[in-house]
């Protein structure tokens, strides 16, 4: 169950109450406000049902005890105030197999950002896993972030909501800031330093955490893949990634953004909160975006375009690369390669200066 739901309804047992079950042997159907799941026994024994089917529940009650014998004497759990007796049921809901949820347990993905309708499978989670996650096999992933400033933050922000990536080290060109501490990460040097700790084995993947400057991240990105650093994607969990989804690497995506079904995003982006990158959309890399902005299906962005706050962009519509799109503003035709597109601010008289 996800760790978001309070309360989940029982939607039916697919064994009588007091019936023999095998251990994998699935008991019963729990709908949750994401998905609908099957649930197994655990063990061998007899089914002794204590909740009724079409009943919504406190998430962490029993509903079901697998006895040792029939006659086994089960307690009836108290009644809980506030829990409605029944919800009606939803067709969106979503069915996942048993042993698509074991896999997601296992490799730390969240089921609800598997987009669509159909039944989710294993196969679909192991996808999601390897297009999102990066996993050195019986060990955490250790970071060395590239910036220490407010892109940093915003990083380790996402970083500590994912269990298997631990932040090691940061580097930062500021020499003032070097042997200070950003959310407990040391930073320990310039961000050439990091040829050195690559000798010495300190870190396994990295990240560009500057957001302003494409320019920047780019020139680090280049320098530092090209000695051979793997980069690493840092995804916020309730990012939303549609089916065919191709992502490159060194990717940092903020909370609440959605990447649309057959989309492609390149390396070394930038992409703020809320943002929207819809179906069939092409995005280069070292592109940075603003919180809230919209790009419609099919529109295609090259690299090291910039991207302010609050925009929408037509459907279609190709930006070139190296662009600056000015917030607030409303894309509906080509910008060329080093196009500028400015917010037109309008002046404003006081009542005292109108004859």
């Amino acid at each position: 169950m996800s760790a978001n739901d309070d309360s989940v309804r029982v939607v039916k047992w697919l064994s009588e109450d007091r019936t023999p079950v095998k251990s994998g042997t699935p008991i019963c159907v729990l709908e949750t406000s994401k998905a609908i799941h099957e649930i197994e026994s655990p063990t061998d024994g007899f089914l002794r049902i204590l909740v009724d089917a079409g009943r919504v529940v406190t998430t962490g009650d029993t509903i079901a005890v697998i006895a040792a014998s029939v006659n086994e004497s089960i307690p009836t759990p108290a009644p809980k105030a506030g829990i409605e007796s029944a919800v009606p049921p939803t067709h969106s809901m979503r069915s996942i197999t048993a042993k698509a949820e074991i896999v997601a347990r296992s490799l730390g993905v969240d089921l609800s950002r598997i987009s669509g309708t159909e039944t989710i499978t294993e196969e679909k989670v192991r996808a999601l896993a390897g297009r999102l996650e990066t996993r050195v096999a019986g060990k955490v992933v250790r970071l060395l972030i590239f910036g220490g400033g407010r892109g940093a933050v915003q990083v380790l922000n996402i970083v500590r909501r994912i269990p298997h990536i631990v932040p090691c080290a940061i580097l930062d060109d500021n020499q003032a800031l070097k042997g200070e501490q950003l959310m407990e990460v040391p930073i320990v040097g310039a961000i050439g330093d990091f040829e050195a700790l690559m000798a010495r084995g300190s870190f396994d993947e990295a990240i560009v955490s500057i957001s302003a400057n494409s320019d920047v991240r780019k020139e680090i990105f280049d320098k530092a893949s090209g000695r051979g650093v793997k980069f690493a994607n840092i995804i916020h969990p309730n990012t939303e990634v549609g089916v065919n989804v191709k992502l490159g690497t060194g990717n940092v995506i903020l909370g609440s953004s959605r990447l649309a079904e057959e989309s492609t995003i390149g390396d070394n982006n930038f992409i703020s909160a809320y943002v929207n990158i819809e179906h069939h959309a092409v995005v280069g890399s070292h592109v940075t975006f603003g919180p809230g902005v919209f790009l419609s299906g099919s529109v295609t962005v090259g690299d090291g375009v910039k991207f302010g706050t609050s925009i929408g962009v037509e459907p279609g519509v190709r930006i070139g690369a190296h662009a600056r799109i000015g917030s607030g503003l409303a894309v509906v035709s080509d910008v060329p390669t080093h196009g500028v597109l400015k917010t037109r601010i309008p002046t404003l008289r006081s009542r005292s200066n109108e004859a």
